[in-house]
């Protein structure tokens, strides 16, 4: 099942694997210039369900973050959000 995926001109490279997942997922990025980034996990009501990083990413440098099976099974969308824009991506968490 391919992950959609929505880039709002932060022009990043990020991945979401495995998806869907049953006890940890990763997300990888790399931002094109240095800048301050977010990365959450949102319900589908909107409502963010963990805080997974934020910081000052470098420009090219590639960052690596585990989402954990600690959540209900359901959708979810793993957003990152920078000084200039948003990335979403539809994450899947299924029982073992």
């Amino acid at each position: 099942m391919p992950a959609a995926q929505k880039d709002s001109g932060l022009n990043s490279r990020m991945s979401l694997y495995p998806n869907p997942f049953a006890e940890t997922a990763t997300v990888e990025f790399a931002l094109p210039q240095k800048q301050s980034y977010t990365l959450q996990v949102v319900d589908v009501n909107g409502r963010v369900v963990a805080r997974v990083a934020a910081g000052v990413a470098e420009a090219g440098k590639k960052y690596r973050y585990e989402v954990t099976g600690n959540l209900p099974d359901g959708l979810y969308v793993v957003r990152l959000t920078t000084d200039k824009a948003t990335q979403t991506q539809r994450l899947l968490k299924i029982k073992q």
